[in-house]
């Protein structure tokens, strides 16, 4: 996917969040696409500086598909990764014995 798709895709995402008001939510699943990028840039400065990798390849996930783990397996872990993230806001969920958040029709 290039440029164009990312950006468009990135877009929605943060449209449909604020329109949701799941902000957070949205910063904890991006979290793991800041690691994803990190780890590329990680690899290219610890790489320029010592001649040494951090990582056998990056990006991260790259990496643990070369230690022989399957895709499904690294998948899987970075969902469990993410899982602490989208845990419901039971703080500002509407109450529902509260009249003012009954729609009125």
């Amino acid at each position: 996917m290039g440029d164009t798709g990312s950006l468009a895709l990135g877009g929605l995402l943060a449209g449909l969040s604020v329109t949701t008001k799941t902000e957070l939510l949205a910063v904890g699943l991006g979290a793991l696409f800041v690691a994803e990028a990190a780890s590329v840039l990680i690899q290219v400065a610890v790489f320029r500086a010592s001649r040494r990798r951090v990582f056998r390849m990056a990006p991260m996930h790259h990496h643990f598909e070369l230690r022989r783990w399957p895709e499904t397996v690294v998948i899987i872990r970075f969902w469990l990764v993410a899982r602490p993230t989208l845990a419901p806001d039971h703080e500002h969920a509407p109450d529902p014995d509260d009249a003012s958040t009954v729609l009125q029709g």
